[in-house]
C-alpha cells in the first residue's frame, strides 16, 4: 500500500495540505500528487478540497466521496469547455 495513505486521515475536516505532506514525507509536491494518483487507482478513496480547510483526506462516507466526484466532474467539464473553445481557433 502507498506510503502517502499513512499520513492522510478520514474526514474532510482532517485534510492536510500538501505542503504538510511534503514535509512529513519529505517529497515534493508533483511527488505528492502522483502519490495521491497511485492510491486512488489502489482503491484508496483519497479525497481533496480547495476551501476553507484545503488538503488532501480519506472519505469518511459516501456523503463525502460523492461531493468530491461532483466536484471533480465539474472541474473536468469547464477544462473540456475551456479546451473546446480553443481548438475552434485553429
Amino acid at each position: 500500500m502507498n506510503n502517502i495513505v499513512r499520513y492522510l486521515s478520514e474526514g474532510v475536516e482532517n485534510a492536510r495540505t500538501a505542503a504538510e505532506l511534503s514535509k512529513l514525507l519529505r517529497l515534493d509536491r508533483r511527488s505528492i500528487g502522483a502519490a495521491v494518483r497511485r492510491a486512488r487507482l489502489e482503491g484508496v478513496p483519497i479525497c481533496a478540497t480547495h476551501g476553507d480547510n484545503p488538503g488532501y483526506y480519506i472519505a469518511q462516507n459516501s456523503k463525502e466521496l460523492e461531493a468530491y466526484i461532483a466536484s471533480r466532474k465539474r472541474a473536468i467539464e469547464l477544462e473540456e469547455e475551456a479546451l473546446f473553445a480553443i481548438e475552434k481557433t485553429l
